[in-house]
């Protein structure tokens, strides 16, 4: 899962801000992304060449860049270097996760392979998409500390489920494990809380 932070933070916090700029900036990207081939590379590979996407389009949308990131201190003339980087990057991860389908199909695709599916790992996404929805005007780390606990509370409210799809029950270290990754491949929500909460924590 590191390696999803590290390729996240390959972006340059510089190139985002509002309006119309960050909207043709991250069109460019995700047409980008669609055009990488990943047949028989290796994650290292992948995210190097990601990395590289970003690169490029930093050099080619830098007067549009400088602007957004100006724009941004200007509205904000409280914000040091360090909160400028955390809202850029916060930006950042919303649009993708939001408007950009390559970006998580990418993204997914560097994680370990999503668990088989069973009745208990989809009772989790449909819980916890519930409740992330209905907390979604919450702090991304509030909304991932609570998606969190909900994936306990569906786990020993569904005993017959959790012991039909796995062999040692609530002891089974399959269940715990397999819990957040396969939400992570099925649940946009909860995804996007993830994210944005492991990147800010890098920031502090």
């Amino acid at each position: 899962m590191r390696i999803l932070i590290v390729i996240l933070l390959t972006w340059p916090m510089t190139m985002f801000g509002q309006s119309i700029g960050k909207t043709e900036i991250i069109e460019d990207y995700c047409k980008r992304a669609e055009l990488l081939d990943w047949n028989n590379k290796s994650v290292t590979e992948i995210s190097g060449e990601l990395s590289q996407v970003a690169v490029d389009i930093q050099k080619d949308h830098l007067e549009t860049i400088n602007h957004l990131k100006e724009t941004l201190r200007t509205e904000n003339p409280e914000f040091s270097n360090s909160d400028v980087d955390k809202e850029f990057s916060k930006q950042l991860i919303e649009s993708l996760v939001d408007t950009c389908d390559s970006y998580i199909k990418l993204s997914r695709g560097l994680m370990r392979p999503c668990p088989q599916e069973n009745e208990t790992l989809n009772l989790i996404v449909v819980d916890v998409d519930s409740v992330l929805i209905k907390h979604q005007n919450l702090p991304y780390a509030e909304q991932y500390d609570l998606a969190n606990k909900q994936i306990f509370q569906t786990i020993i409210s569904n005993k017959s489920s959790v012991a039909k799809d796995y062999v040692d029950g609530f002891a089974d270290p399959n269940l715990a494990d397999e819990s957040g990754l396969y939400l992570l491949h099925h649940s946009k929500l909860y995804y996007k809380a993830f994210a944005i909460t492991e990147v800010m924590k890098l920031f502090k």
